[in-house]
């Protein structure tokens, strides 16, 4: 039986598949828990012929520090045992090392001489074109392939940029992110100041906090989020589908959104609007009645006028809590350190399908103005009216591959089709 055949896993279950685990990357099923997210966005230099053979050998070297799912998740287990027992030097030796991921875009594969004739249309036509009938995304460099690494010491984070940009040097440019995740007081916040990375999927029974009582079903199967790898015949191989976005986040407009939007309502307070926009508190608790003891047990059966969670909130768009289908995972992390300068996330979510993941929720839900409800008008943050808190300045999809396919690259008769 293949891992993408089970339900719900168990901690059991996680031991059964090994072997798959230690072929998956870890940045796609595990929480890394670093304090930063690095990203090396990657254009391939023309004319690419030449210089095809030092990209995947580069690529198949990185491959060779890859962090695995089996690695990361049992680091996982192990720091919230220690965490519990109050071990503190313990959990800060788990989160020693740098967390490594990396993926290919349509574009990425071809320019590595890669066949793409497995993947769907919507991998093929990117990002940007999918989306260009809802939003609009600045035209950008095109981007082949990512690099993600996650770590607590960004010194050390910053050698190892300058040295893959050394190895890169002539073979493509590199243009790297640096992100970091906002923690106060255990609590992960965005740009706008709202908890955050609350609502995830969960892959484990055991996950699912006690007397869960909500409607709405947690956790998820795994092929919701991984996919089979499209260049083996290996059903242990598994890999899965990137959307990424860098999202700008401008928070004098979010003032003036709240503001407007609370004399259109005649709410009693900008706080009360500034919920009402989301849908939940700043501290992530939910506008409408909690099941449970956890802030995630909810759904929205008991507010069917729309009257607590507006039916334009974020929450309320984003995840109209009915099944399980539609998920994603989330990965991310907010960019712009300095108070006077930009700031934003990169946004990440990986899922098995495009359309019936990252598209489905972005195009289906949040910039469907007649969802959940006829009239509802688009997603809040992304698109609010008559000052729009975000902007998406660039985006892409990408396939993270099976850590096998990387050694796989260093063969130059490997062309990207399926190897028994």
């Amino acid at each position: 039986m293949s891992l993408l055949q089970e339900s719900v896993l168990t901690q059991a279950k996680f031991q059964q598949y090994r072997s798959t685990f230690e072929k998956l990357q870890g940045y796609i099923f595990a929480n890394h828990g670093r304090d930063y997210v690095h990203l090396g966005l990657i254009q391939f230099v023309n004319p690419l012929a030449a210089t095809r053979a030092k990209a995947r050998k580069f690529l198949a070297q990185f491959g060779k520090e890859l962090t695995t799912a089996w690695g990361l998740r049992l680091a996982y287990d192990l720091y919230q045992k220690a965490k519990s027992a109050g071990l503190q030097d313990v959990q800060s030796k788990l989160k020693e090392p740098v967390v490594r991921a990396a993926g290919l875009s349509a574009t990425g594969y071809k320019n590595l001489g890669l066949n793409t004739g497995s993947f769907d249309s919507a991998f093929l036509d990117g990002l940007a074109k999918r989306v260009q009938q809802k939003i609009t995304i600045p035209t950008q460099e095109t981007l082949d392939a990512i690099l993600i690494m996650a770590g607590n010491d960004r010194t050390a984070m910053r050698r190892e940029q300058k040295k893959y940009s050394t190895q890169l040097r002539g073979v493509a440019k590199i243009r790297w992110e640096e992100g970091y995740i906002n923690r106060s007081k255990e609590v992960i916040r965005e740009p706008f100041g709202f908890a955050d990375n609350i609502s995830q999927p969960l892959f484990f029974k055991e996950e699912v906090p006690a007397n869960w009582s909500s409607t709405w079903d947690p956790t998820v199967q795994p092929n919701v989020i991984l996919a089979p790898e499209l260049s083996a015949a290996d059903p242990e191989e598994l890999g899965s589908f990137l959307a990424y976005l860098q999202i700008q986040q401008d928070t004098e407009a979010m003032g003036k959104l709240v503001r407007a939007r609370a004399a259109m309502t005649g709410a009693k307070s900008v706080v009360i609007q500034q919920n009402r926009l989301v849908g939940r508190t700043l501290d992530g608790d939910p506008l409408v009645k909690v099941h449970g003891k956890d802030q995630n047990d909810f759904d929205f059966k008991s507010d069917p006028g729309f009257h607590q969670v507006p039916e334009y909130a974020h929450i309320r768009k984003a995840n109209p809590r009915l099944d399980s289908t539609n998920r994603i995972l989330r990965r991310g992390a907010t960019y712009g350190e300095e108070p006077s300068g930009p700031h934003g996330t990169h946004f990440q979510c990986f899922q098995s399908n495009l359309r019936y993941g990252f598209e489905h929720v972005f195009k289906d839900w949040l910039l469907n103005p007649d969802h959940p409800t006829y009239g509802a008008g688009l997603d809040a943050i992304l698109a609010g009216n008559p000052y729009p808190p975000a902007r998406i300045l660039a985006g892409e999809y990408f396939y993270f591959p099976s850590i096998p396919f990387f050694g796989r690259l260093a063969d130059p008769k490997f062309d990207g089709s399926r190897q028994a």
